[in-house]
């Protein structure tokens, strides 16, 4: 298997992580919505660990996808988050994680299906 092999692989591997995360930001943010913190900060720890996982293997692929931009944006996204956890802003929270990051989520997904076809 040559290089680009390993990386178009390595990037359907973060199709199929990206996809679960979705699930999960969706689920953390119902549980926001309904006052489970202590569920939905587990699942946001979660979360954060992989997406660094997703971003270190994008940086590896980005001679394939350069994603920069959109990770520059979910990152900046979840710095929004942080803050309003320490003001204890937990609707905010789930309505950033519903409106932002799952659709920008999604477009991670669609672009690097888009990169490999």
């Amino acid at each position: 298997m040559n290089s680009r092999e390993k990386k178009i692989n390595l990037l359907k591997s973060i199709i199929e992580r990206t996809s679960n995360i979705n699930l999960y930001v969706n689920a953390i943010a119902n549980k926001l919505y309904e006052g489970d913190e202590k569920i939905a900060f587990e699942g946001l720890a979660f979360i954060s660990e992989e997406l660094t996982w997703i971003f270190k293997g994008l940086e590896l692929t980005n001679d394939i996808v350069n994603m920069e931009s959109l990770n520059n944006t979910i990152i900046e996204h979840f710095n929004v988050i942080v803050e309003s956890l320490e003001n204890e802003d937990y609707i905010l929270i789930a309505d950033i994680l519903n409106y932002e990051i799952s659709p920008l989520l999604n477009d991670l997904i669609n672009l690097i299906k888009e990169s490999i076809k």
